[in-house]
């Protein structure tokens, strides 16, 4: 994939202070007109123009010029500024008579070693130069003088092209050198050294970005390695760690090029860089190890493109040479006391952790007791202690709140780290039961207003007393009651949807209540809540039937729902228009609605019955989406045809690319958590589930990476995607849908039931489930899934786009929304 993904354009005009070329402003009479020499000389502006050599190496660099009238011999005047212009020495500007290009030599044999020399050449005589030139005519260069030493292979850990690209974040090896003017000087040995723990050095980062690593991350079907050499080159990136606490990146060439959108640079977006950026961005080097924590502070600089941030997700990071990654960190869960009065607590920690000292205070502790009492742990030889992870089970006299503080010990003896947790402890005999009471009911009409209906959506409800911790899951009833409920009730406590601070405070109150949305019409589901006061837990449930008809179309199919006895035996018994249904991936319906007609032709495939082959050609799949393609012009035709291989009664898709190669078809692995153009047919198919139905699904012979949605590309744009896959022959379609009108979809179900069934059960035990769960919004609140919902992460597009098969009216979805826009001025 070699569109852009994320955009979070940074303005400016980017005409940047430190940018590799510039037009040195001069000032001219207003309105001065263009003088009318042949000859535009103009400066080649190299990807980089900072030069670092070493102390034994020529003290010389070289800049190519051009000229676009190359007839006659001219010499061509040019000056030099820079605060230290007495240490250069200019060469001749001469262009031979039919040459392009002339090369000027720039000496500094004076040029102090570690020094740094910044300098700007301008070519401003209009004898040769065009007032309005849009060529630069001035540079902006610097040299250095410095030994780098190597230190050995250390470890990049991109993540910058995943925001800009959706490349995978990536540890690439690299070489990096430490600047030997700046090494660490050891009055022992009187020597220059390299110390991970002096931590004030400059370092420099050799080509992270190689061919093999672009290939890798954006290789396609038909490319080599030979195809991305010319988009990688050797280059280093300096990194200034004299301040480990405030680790920065100049802006500099990063070695690469993103293909259509020119040259990567980088820069850390910070104020070395730039006045308006902020001290916030730094990096910082402990241990061998430096860090961007900060989301979103590394400015990515694509050349014919623009600015963009990039480290989102705060994993930027470079692992010099011999470093370790260390984790200190301590894990404490706390369970419930039994009837005996035993909780047990379990401890989590890494084998970089050699004991854990602990001991339990009466009452809640604040962080500074925490630490004192930590460090005293650290210290007492005969603490309590464990030394592998595992559960430890506490007992105290009497019932009450202790806080459980841990000391994490390194094999040097050393406390790495204080954690602690509070133990809401129930003694034996004692009692205090989880106060609660639960609702699920059908939804009013006020929500028909946000496209909320009876059919669609569930209100549930909870009220109690002294409730600490509350988790929501809504599954459907009868795979609850098919299956083990103690699973599910268990799921809801480890991945249900936990209230937040706010809502508990109503619950404990007047009541929280949360609209549970894109729900399935005519269908029973039940609601699990586990609840906790913090002495103990419980579990309750209610459960409440959608309105309207329990339609075909709104059925959940898997390889279970399989019925042979519907496959079609020839293409004879396909080809033909089929109602062509599905849940739109960027729309809000959230369930399967009507898209309009596919429509099946035999294929110039030859059919081979011999072995159950027979090839047709499905049209109409992209539901529009190449219509609107051709409308921009981004491709000659909306044909959207796809070969299908009828094989055995299953309706394989055959290739990734449409017959005539005009769009392509890519496939999501919620598994893999990312989007495939599979070339082959058996990963995502057709399968008979009634009589002229047939779902599309993963029907790979694992169905270990479970494809599913199916996403049209074309002109780099996505243009339409869905999943649950549903095709329906019109003579068969009893959904009550009129295929002419595409709003004929679930909203013509109105039927409501006269009351809604609600149960209280009675608190059950708990555990784990795989499958889909609903999606929930609160009043007022932003919305949140229901784990282990599958939730493909699209990412950012360009837009979204739909035509109707009337209007041929185009829809489009910018993504611009909320995009942070800075200054770099």
């Amino acid at each position: 994939m070699k569109t852009i993904k994320k955009l979070i354009l940074i303005t400016a005009a980017f005409a940047l202070p430190f940018a590799l070329s510039c037009n040195k402003e001069k000032e001219y009479e207003k309105g001065a007109p263009e003088n009318d020499n042949p000859y535009a000389v103009y400066f080649d502006v190299p990807a980089s123009t900072d030069f670092s050599l070493a102390p034994d190496e020529e003290t010389v660099v070289e800049f190519t010029v051009k000229r676009k009238d190359v007839n006659g011999e001219i010499t061509v005047p040019y000056t030099l500024e820079s605060e230290n212009a007495d240490v250069f020495e200019l060469s001749d500007l001469v262009f031979e008579d039919g040459a392009e290009e002339a090369t000027i030599e720039i000496r500094f044999p004076d040029a102090e070693i570690g020094k740094k020399y910044a300098a700007t050449l301008i070519i401003d005589d209009p004898e040769y130069t065009h007032i309005y030139s849009s060529d630069p005519v001035a540079m902006n260069f610097s040299v250095i003088r410095i030994n780098w030493l190597p230190l050995g292979t250390g470890t990049w850990t991109d993540a910058l092209w995943s925001d800009v690209f959706g490349a995978p974040i990536t540890d690439l090896p690299c070489e990096i050198d430490v600047r030997e003017d700046l090494l660490f000087y050891n009055e022992t040995t009187k020597a220059y050294e390299y110390n991970n723990s002096q931590s004030k050095y400059i370092f420099r980062v050799k080509s992270p970005y190689t061919a093999k690593v672009l290939f890798d991350w954006f290789g396609e079907e038909g490319e080599t390695l030979e195809d991305y050499e010319e988009l990688a080159e050797e280059a280093y990136i300096l990194v200034d760690a004299t301040d480990p606490k405030k680790v920065w990146i100049d802006y500099q060439y990063a070695g690469a090029i993103a293909f259509q959108y020119g040259y990567v640079s980088i820069a850390t977006m910070t104020v070395e860089v730039s006045k308006n950026w902020t001290d916030d961005n730094y990096g910082n080097l402990k241990d061998g190890i430096i860090t961007f924590p900060v989301a979103n502070s590394i400015y990515f600089e694509l050349s014919a493109y623009g600015g963009l941030k990039a480290n989102s997700t705060g994993k930027f990071k470079i692992m010099l040479p011999g470093a370790k990654i260390y984790d200190y960190e301590v894990k404490l869960a706390p369970g419930f006391a039994d009837e005996e009065g035993v909780m047990p607590v379990a401890f989590d920690f890494s084998e970089d952790v050699v004991k854990v000292a602990y001991d339990c205070f009466e009452g809640e502790l604040t962080g500074s007791a925490v630490k004192k009492a930590g460090e005293a742990l650290a210290e007492d030889k005969a603490a309590k202690n464990i030394t592998e992870p595992g559960s430890v089970d506490f007992t105290f006299e009497t019932t009450g709140v202790y806080t459980l503080v841990a000391a994490a010990i390194d094999k040097d003896g050393k406390l790495q780290g204080t954690f602690s947790t509070t133990l809401d402890y129930l003694a034996a005999g004692d009692e205090d039961e989880v106060e609660a009471t639960i609702g699920l009911d059908n939804v009013s009409g006020k929500y028909g207003a946000q496209g909320i209906s009876p059919e669609n959506a569930l209100e549930a409800w909870i009220y109690g007393k002294k409730l600490k911790e509350v988790k929501i899951g809504l599954f459907d009833y009868l795979k609850v009651a098919s299956g083990d409920v103690d699973e599910y009730c268990e799921l809801v406590k480890d991945e249900g949807i936990a209230l937040e601070e706010k809502d508990l405070a109503l619950a404990n109150g007047e009541g929280y209540s949360t609209v549970i949305q894109k729900l399935v019409p005519g269908t029973k589901y039940i609601l699990i809540i586990w609840a906790s006061n913090g002495f103990s837990e419980d579990w309750f449930a209610a459960e409440a039937t959608t309105a309207g008809d329990p339609l075909p179309i709104y059925q959940n199919y898997d390889l279970d729902s399989w019925d042979n006895d519907y496959a079609l035996k020839s293409e004879t018994e396909l080809l033909g228009e089929w109602n062509y249904y599905a849940t739109d991936y960027y729309g809000t319906l959230g369930m399967r609605e009507y898209l309009g007609k596919v429509t099946f032709t035999d294929s110039e495939t030859a059919d081979d019955p011999d072995e159950g082959d027979y090839y047709v050609v499905g049209t109409g799949f992209s539901a529009g989406g190449l219509a609107a393609a051709a409308y921009y012009g981004l491709i000659a035709s909306a044909d959207d045809s796809i070969e299908f291989d009828l094989y055995y009664g299953l309706l394989y898709l055959c290739a990734n690319k449409t017959v005539n190669g005009i769009g392509s078809v890519q496939f999501y692995s919620p598994v893999l958590d990312d989007w495939y153009s599979v070339g082959a047919s058996w990963y995502i198919g057709g399968i008979p589930v009634g009589d002229g139905y047939y779902a599309f699904m993963d029907v790979s012979q694992s169905q270990s990476y479970h494809f599913s949605t199916w996403r049209w590309i074309a002109g780099g744009y996505i243009w339409t995607a869905f999943d649950d896959v549903l095709i329906v022959d019109p003579a068969k379609d009893d959904n009550g849908v009129i295929p002419e009108s595409v709003e004929a979809n679930i909203k013509a179900v109105k039927r409501t039931l006269s009351s809604s069934v609600c149960t209280v059960i009675p608190a059950m035990e708990s555990a784990k489930i795989s499958g889909r769960a609903a999606k929930v919004s609160g009043s007022g609140k932003a919305a949140n899934e229901f784990k282990p919902a599958v939730v493909a992460p699209m990412g950012l597009r360009k837009a979204s786009y739909s035509v109707s098969e009337s209007h041929k009216r185009i829809a489009s979805r910018e993504i611009r929304q909320g995009l942070q826009s800075v200054s770099m001025r």
